[in-house]
């Protein structure tokens, strides 16, 4: 509002002497006039109404300028509170419309700040918790400020204990002492450990010294390495399996052969047996290669899950041909095969040679390690979008502790008797490869769901 457009406190002052003053004016004029024959209560008469007239116009002008003073003072209060909308009712002239123009100026101001800086803070919250790695950040007295959700994820609870020291949320003294060097200006502002919060999460820790203007002492970032861990041990596991089983077949083979080569040669039947027995050591090293050779080229083939092109096909018929090629050794063993599988199965889309192999590996390891007489079960039921299979024996089971493990080149459970069953360790693996190729899933339930003993493999694949 502009002062043209209303009374100020000053006009209001005027108003309120003028009148009066104006009206002794005329009652002396007139006086002069009629030869100062005026009537004495005339004049008290005027002078009363002018004095009237102004006290009431100064007392509207100020009631005017007091409610917006009061309008001005609630503004202010309410911006303090956090009302940042609230505007002056601007209902006086002068002065105070200038002092309500300053007041709702600072109050958009203030606004404009609070608005940029909550902005900031919802970035930089969207950025921490959009981000994989966990992130707790300290004060200068090494107290936790602030966590993201990675980080409530890795240790849960930890957003509920701001304020308290790392040791209380991690029993890690070395990440307390890494945080305290950091904070005193040693290790260049900068320290980094492993954490090993259990067998199979591994976290390297990153501390680096935070901006002590801002109240921060320091910002602790943790990097799940867990995976790489585990891939460094399965890369040294499998280049000593690969050493360990080919040593021993070749140690068999170069100990028969210098028997046959060696000065006093054995009978005959001696020599023939000698011979079966550097015959089979030979095929378990070419079986071996071969697996390996497979497993490499389904490796490559699976870079992307779900890369193998597969036809429309029955799967009973790869089921067939598996059980065919293990009949002589499920015959052995009085074992029979058990399909309940609905007579009319869908089609998937797979490589038949490869679905067969993935029934052969899952049936053999069945009648292998499930007892003698008691069948084995293959089932199926229809999934959205896929169709399940499941393998089961009734053996003794895996234990709990080897089962995340069994899909691992080379792991067994039995290993003392995997020579007796010639087998390679690396059947579960390439199976594992071949149905992740497909787009599918398998794991292992030990026992199955209801039972109690046996084992059950499971595996998805796509439906044509």
């Amino acid at each position: 509002m502009s002062r043209s457009s209303g009374f100020s406190l000053r006009t209001a002052l005027l108003l309120f002497w003028s009148l009066p003053l104006a009206a002794s004016a005329g009652l002396l004029a007139l006086r002069e006039a009629s030869g100062g024959a005026s009537s004495l209560n005339l004049e008290l008469l005027v002078l009363g109404m002018s004095f009237v007239a102004g006290l009431s116009g100064f007392s509207f002008l100020l009631g005017r300028a007091g409610r917006s003073v009061a309008s001005m003072i609630e503004t202010v209060d309410a911006v303090g509170r956090g009302n940042y909308a609230r505007r002056v009712d601007r209902r006086a002239g002068g002065e105070l419309a200038a002092l309500a123009t300053a007041i709702d100026g600072m109050a958009e101001s203030v606004a404009r700040s609070v608005h940029a800086v909550t902005s900031q803070k919802e970035e930089i919250r969207a950025v921490l918790n959009g981000m994989r790695e966990g992130v707790m950040v300290l004060d200068s007295r090494c107290r936790i400020q602030r966590v993201n959700r990675a980080m409530e994820r890795i240790l849960p609870g930890c957003g509920e204990r701001l304020g308290r020291s790392p040791l209380e949320v991690l029993p890690s003294p070395e990440l307390l002492d890494a945080c305290g060097k950091v904070i005193a200006g040693q290790d260049d502002g900068i320290s980094s450990l492993l954490l090993v919060l259990d067998e199979r999460r591994i976290y390297e820790v990153n501390v680096l010294r935070a901006s002590e203007a801002a109240g921060l002492g320091a910002i602790a970032v943790f990097h799940d390495v867990s995976e790489i861990k585990r891939l460094e041990s399965v890369r040294r596991d499998f280049a000593a399996n690969v050493s360990h089983e080919l040593r021993t077949p070749l140690t068999s083979i170069k100990g028969y052969a210098e028997t046959l080569l060696g000065d006093m040669a054995p009978p005959p039947d001696m020599a023939v047996k000698f011979l079966r027995v550097i015959l089979r050591n030979a095929d378990h090293m070419s079986k071996m290669i071969g697996d390996l050779l497979s497993l490499a080229r389904l490796e490559a083939d699976g870079s992307v899950p779900g890369g193998v092109r597969g036809v429309p096909m029955d799967p009973r018929v790869s089921l067939g041909r598996a059980w065919e090629s293990i009949q002589v050794m499920a015959g052995a063993r009085r074992i029979t095969l058990q399909d309940e599988m609905p007579g009319c199965l869908p089609r998937v889309l797979a490589d038949e040679d490869q679905l067969t192999q993935v029934f052969r590996n899952l049936l053999e390891n069945a009648v292998k390690f499930g007892p003698e007489a008691r069948p084995v079960l293959v089932r199926s039921r229809t999934l959205e979008g896929f169709l399940e299979f499941t393998v089961r024996d009734f053996g003794p089971g895996i234990p709990k502790k080897d089962q995340p493990r069994i899909f691992e080149r080379f792991y067994s459970v039995e290993k003392h008797r995997r020579n007796e069953y010639g087998s390679t360790g690396l059947g579960l693996a390439i199976t594992r490869h071949i149905v992740h190729n497909h787009g599918g899933v398998i794991h292992v339930e030990s026992p199955p769901a209801g039972h109690l003993e046996g084992t059950a493999f499971v595996f998805t694949l796509p439906l044509a």
